[in-house]
């Protein structure tokens, strides 16, 4: 191999690794301790939610800045916390039965309790847009909708008859664009439609949670890496995190900047994809 064929393929290969690591860019902005993290979610405003292991919940700015906090008179584990509606935070304890609504400042305005004789154990629940409640029941195996203003039920999803033979275990729900999204690990995510409907079924076992950016969801993989995949499109994209010990990975919605959670705080960074 002549010296110009070597040097060609030199620069080749230079070339090649530098578009590598300029392909994402990590930059520190500030690092927040906090007292032990059980489930965290992001508000339209960018504010980081967190549910602490014992049920108090905390409210940070984008800067890392603590807004609000709240200790409910109930001590019990958050099962899922969801601040996407903005104007209120939904939580769920499946310990106690019941769900909390608190408003932007964490007071709380409503509290809901799940009986009804057509309800046995809700292993899970997330709100609705419409302002109502989905819930896996574990004893039937059925998605349902209920009033929170009448405790009825408005819909029911029978998911052993959709998917028969299968090990439904939820791992996650969330509604989104008039969608319901299930995280069911035999299936990958079930996407229902607000009626009831099954709409489509996407390949996934990645990972137990998603966060939801634009037209895209997110998660942390298996790997512990950031993974970016098009909920239309179903393209994914990697992205290798920086060294630490974390559990979770929640995207801003209005700017560039990444919440990286540990056990027991955050980092927030600044992303640059090229």
């Amino acid at each position: 191999m002549n010296y110009r064929r070597r040097m060609r393929i030199f620069l080749i290969f230079i070339f090649f690794i530098s578009r590598q690591l300029n392909a994402q860019t990590w930059i520190l902005e500030k690092e927040i301790f906090t007292e032990s993290i059980n489930k965290v979610s992001i508000d339209n405003n960018d504010n980081l939610v967190i549910a602490h292991a014992g049920g108090e919940i905390s409210k940070y700015d984008i800067n890392g800045e603590l807004l609000f906090e709240y200790s409910p008179v109930k001590q019990s584990e958050v099962t899922l916390i969801e601040a996407w509606k903005t104007i209120n935070i939904f939580t769920f304890s499946s310990d106690f039965q019941r769900s909390e609504f608190l408003n932007r400042q964490l007071n709380l305005t409503f509290e809901f309790e799940y009986i009804h004789p057509e309800i046995g154990f809700v292993e899970f629940a997330t709100n609705s847009t419409d302002g109502n409640i989905w819930i896996f029941d574990r004893n039937d195996l059925t998605i349902k909708k209920i009033s929170t203003q009448t405790g009825e039920l408005i819909l029911t999803i029978p998911l052993d008859v959709i998917f028969p033979n299968t090990s439904l275990e939820l791992k996650y729900m969330r509604e989104f664009r008039n969608k319901l999204y299930l995280i069911i690990p035999e299936v990958g995510i079930a996407v229902f439609d607000i009626f009831g409907t099954l709409s489509r079924k996407i390949a996934f076992q990645e990972a137990n949670w998603i966060g939801f950016n634009g037209d895209n969801v997110y998660y942390l993989s298996e790997e512990g890496a950031l993974e970016i995949m098009g909920i239309y499109n179903l393209k994914k994209q990697k992205v290798k995190l920086p060294e630490g010990d974390w559990e979770s990975v929640v995207m801003a919605k209005n700017s560039q900047k990444v919440y990286l959670i540990k056990n027991e705080g955050f980092t927030i960074f600044e992303l640059n994809i090229e």
